[in-house]
């Protein structure tokens, strides 16, 4: 049985690192626990009903502390800060070609799914390398 959480634990970790949403993490360590009680124990429904019930206990009570953990250490940059902001447009925006906005005395490329007018406020709602994509203040 060693070797075959073992090889659970191998592929739950490469799921981890495929999908990087701190699901199989989990996981992970419940199959560390299995494997560690098919030394002492050839039981297989016990050692599986240890890796689920130790695997979902831990999703449930430490995933939203985890993920908070990491974002409370991301670093904003400077343009991360501009959704949410409105902004001017200075340079026509339609369905098909990119316009300009002005955001804090600054010049964006601007996309948007709906045709803006020059003058128009409007709202970012998001940014993509150094384009925002913006939608009409309402």
């Amino acid at each position: 049985m060693n070797i075959i959480w073992a090889l659970i634990i191998i592929i739950l970790i490469a799921l981890e690192f495929a999908t990087a949403q701190f699901t199989a993490f989990w996981y992970v360590l419940s199959g560390v626990i299995s494997y560690i009680i098919s030394f002492f124990s050839d039981n297989f429904l016990l050692q599986f009903l240890i890796f689920v019930t130790c695997g979902t206990l831990f999703m449930i009570i430490f995933k939203e502390k985890t993920i908070a953990f990491l974002k409370k250490n991301k670093v904003i940059t400077t343009s991360d800060k501009l959704v949410g902001e409105y902004g001017i447009v200075t340079k026509t925006i339609s369905k098909k070609q990119f316009g300009e906005v002005k955001v804090k005395k600054k010049k964006w490329t601007a996309y948007s799914d709906e045709n803006i007018s020059k003058g128009t406020k409007v709202k970012i709602l998001s940014v993509s390398g150094v384009k925002l994509k913006v939608e009409t203040h309402k």
